[in-house]
């Protein structure tokens, strides 16, 4: 009753007679892994030749190795059906790679599972592909194969100006109007695009919603030719991009849960602070208003290229409120940390 397979892709399984005996048939001519597993025990016999017209004689097998696992088997082709050799393939409990004949054996956990050709796009002539398999102790799941299309990357950069680099920003790509990949901007402003099929792209920057962008989408087609390239798609110049101004206020050491007033402005900041209303939040000065949390921390976003005051104000346990001050020069993409301290 013990379970036969080859890796080649064609031969089905066989399962052994109550003599112990087994024969694989229409095994395709090459060199091939083979496994023979019975419940919990296995063994694996790799670099099996099998000639044209020919029979191959294995010998006795003795099962000695055990297993709690599962086989999943199958052939990766690309969009033509050629084999594709190389390809990595991943499941919960292992990694196999594809042969000269694109062809793939894989032990894997029981139960259901996810089966990942070329996962992370390790290589990146072609996209990854996944299937879900329902796998048994010692049995295997045939024909679990795969059609590769080519790809490429598409990579971009993100600015603030035209100059300098703009980190965080989030970038999509869409085909036929469908989300199929996102990227991050780096520090160095640089986003890349993965695991994208040949055809017609449009790659569109997702900016904030205080933040507008140019432009709003760039158009790039990937050709068969250039599977495998990282092709720039171009640059995104996004205004009035945010930055951040973050820090932690504290007396004699602790964090002061009781909430400290911080006032940040692009121009000099009063004591007392202004009374923020219409006039100051349409005029041409920017201002901003916040408080530390429970946990003595505050976060305020900014538009960045400014450099800005900043102003706390903390009042102690015998009633005086004392104000502390810093400036803080804001580059968009960036959070700068600036903390305040009393006494």
């Amino acid at each position: 009753g013990a379970l036969v397979f080859a890796d080649d892709g064609l031969a089905p399984s066989a399962s052994a007679g109550s003599t112990g005996y087994f024969s694989l048939v229409s095994v395709a001519t090459g060199s091939w892994l083979v496994t023979v597993a019975s419940s919990t025990l296995m063994r694996q016999t790799a670099s099996v030749p099998v000639v044209a017209n020919a029979t191959t004689n294995l010998g006795d097998y003795v099962l000695v190795s055990t297993t709690t696992n599962g086989y999943v088997t199958g052939r990766v082709t690309d969009a033509d059906n050629a084999t594709l050799s190389g390809i990595s393939i991943t499941g919960p409990t292992g990694t196999a790679l594809t042969g000269a004949a694109g062809t793939y054996a894989l032990s894997v956990s029981t139960g259901i599972v996810e089966v990942v050709a070329n996962p992370g796009n390790l290589n990146s002539s072609y996209v990854s592909a996944a299937k879900i398999v329902t796998v048994t102790v010692g049995d295997v799941v045939l024909n679990t194969d795969f059609i590769l299309s080519k790809g490429a990357r598409l990579k971009g950069f993100a600015t603030s100006n035209g100059t300098d680099p703009l980190p965080g920003l989030i970038v999509i790509a869409n085909k036929g109007g469908i989300q199929m990949g996102a990227a991050l901007s780096g520090t160095d402003g640089y986003f890349t695009l993965m695991d994208l099929s040949t055809g017609a792209w449009t790659v569109e920057p997702q900016p904030d919603t205080s933040e507008s962008a140019s432009p709003t989408s760039l158009p790039r087609t990937i050709l068969d030719s250039e599977a495998g390239s990282t092709l720039f798609v171009g640059t995104f110049t996004i205004s009035g991009a945010l930055g951040k101004i973050s820090g932690t206020v504290k007396e004699n050491g602790a964090e002061i849960n009781t909430g400290v007033l911080v006032a940040i402005s692009s121009a000099a900041i009063t004591d007392p602070p202004a009374t923020i209303n219409d006039a100051l939040r349409t005029g041409a000065v920017l201002y901003f208003g916040s408080s530390s949390g429970a946990d003595g921390k505050y976060s305020v976003s900014v538009p960045g290229g400014y450099t800005y005051n900043i102003s706390a104000w903390y009042r102690n346990a015998g009633g005086v409120t004392v104000r502390k001050t810093a400036t803080a020069p804001v580059t968009a993409g960036a959070t700068l940390a600036r903390d305040f301290t009393w006494p």
